[in-house]
């Protein structure tokens, strides 16, 4: 990244230091894919010409993933201290930990109708997580 950051190239001409510029910009974007597992799994299926369509991840988790992800939700709602929003929020940081697991599993073997349907979980957990640091703020 240092090779590229614009401020190395502020004496060079004005096209050389916006094309700096472009590929510092690109190479933040490109670690901000890689160190999120829901971004980097979404991008892996991508290179794999399997674009990952959010308004289907319903059908893909099953109802009774959703019936989880509903009775969290409840829990959630229910809660009325920091304790109990952190049980959950750590409940659901060991889903996500498990599930990258399978994700990684996925991509390995590879089986990407899985690594599909564990990027929509994914999708959830994380969304459930945000949902609990919401719920954390308020109560704040």
């Amino acid at each position: 990244m240092a090779g590229v950051h614009p401020d190395r190239f502020a004496t060079k001409s004005e096209e050389e230091r916006e094309l700096k510029h472009t590929e510092a910009s690109d190479i933040t974007r490109a670690y901000g894919v890689i160190r999120d597992p829901l971004d980097r799994a979404v991008h892996l299926l991508e290179l794999a010409g399997i674009p990952f369509d959010e308004s289907s991840t319903g059908d893909l988790v099953g109802m009774e993933f959703l019936m989880q992800i509903m009775e969290i939700r409840e829990d959630v709602d229910a809660a009325s201290s920091d304790e109990d929003l952190q049980k959950l929020l750590d409940a659901n940081k060991n889903r996500i930990v498990d599930t990258i697991g399978e994700l990684q599993k996925s991509f390995e073997e590879p089986n990407f109708e899985e690594a599909v349907r564990q990027t929509a979980c994914l999708r959830y957990w994380n969304r459930a997580e945000e949902t609990v640091r919401e719920k954390m703020s308020e109560i704040n």
